[in-house]
């Protein structure tokens, strides 16, 4: 709720649907190979992004709406 409360008091309208926080590392891959890692991944994060996601001729076009700095 406060992911939709913050976004609506910026002006982003709500979707209804459930969210689903997620992170895309890889789009159409051509093959699933599981990965087993050894050790923990470790990924140091310096910025957030607020990114949208639309429809274009030519496959899915990413634009960023707002970029926060971390840290």
């Amino acid at each position: 709720d406060a992911v939709k409360t913050a976004t609506c008091t910026a002006g982003f309208e709500s979707d209804e649907r459930a969210y689903k926080p997620h992170i895309t590392l890889v789009r159409k891959a051509a093959r699933h190979t599981p990965v087993d890692f050894d050790e923990p991944l470790v990924w140091h994060v310096t910025h957030w992004l607020l990114m949208q996601s639309e429809q274009a001729e030519r496959g899915i076009r990413y634009n960023t709406l707002h970029r926060w700095r971390l840290g």
